[in-house]
């Protein structure tokens, strides 16, 4: 999994342990080089829109996604300071980083994500919960936490042909 590569070999660079599993990086750059690359990392919107539009339309046309799958929110580790869709979510084990929604299979295949955005228009869970899903077939079971559980999701999903699981809250 990419997100879990780049923190790893992030932290590796940056402090400089002996015994890699990334020799090859090492070789190519030094770890000042990296830890400056690495901070300054800043996408304008358009173009984080743009990837993520594209990264999607690859996930689509590689994968076959089951009938089963579970939409929930991912925080990456990120500490750069530059850039303006950081934040900060103190429930999480690293509180630190960029935001998004992501649609995974049962099979823990990426079906689709989503970016959080500054300054992109609320919407309701229910309408994230349903725009993710759309990645899915109609007919899907739609597994999520107790962040979508509401009337107004589960009415959303089966009125789209969609089936939903998840903890409602009061």
């Amino acid at each position: 999994k990419i997100s879990e590569t780049i923190p790893q070999m992030s932290g590796f660079v940056v402090q400089g342990k002996a015994g890699s599993v990334y020799p090859f990086v090492t070789s190519l750059i030094s770890r000042d080089r990296f830890q400056e690359i690495y901070r300054s990392l800043v996408f304008d919107q358009d173009e984080l829109i743009k990837l993520e539009g594209m990264i999607n339309q690859q996930i689509k046309s590689l994968w076959i996604p089951s009938n089963i799958a579970v939409v929930d929110e991912s925080l990456n580790p990120y500490k750069g300071r530059r850039n303006p869709n950081h934040v900060y979510v103190p429930r999480k084990p690293h509180p630190h980083g960029l935001k998004n929604w992501l649609v995974v299979d049962f099979t823990g295949m990426v079906l689709g994500f989503h970016l959080f955005c500054r300054g992109e228009k609320k919407e309701r869970s229910s309408e994230t919960l349903f725009r993710m899903a759309k990645y899915c077939d109609p007919g899907t079971l739609v597994i999520a936490d107790s962040y979508f559980g509401s009337l107004q999701s589960m009415e959303l999903l089966l009125k789209n042909n969609y089936h939903c699981l998840f903890s409602c809250r009061k």
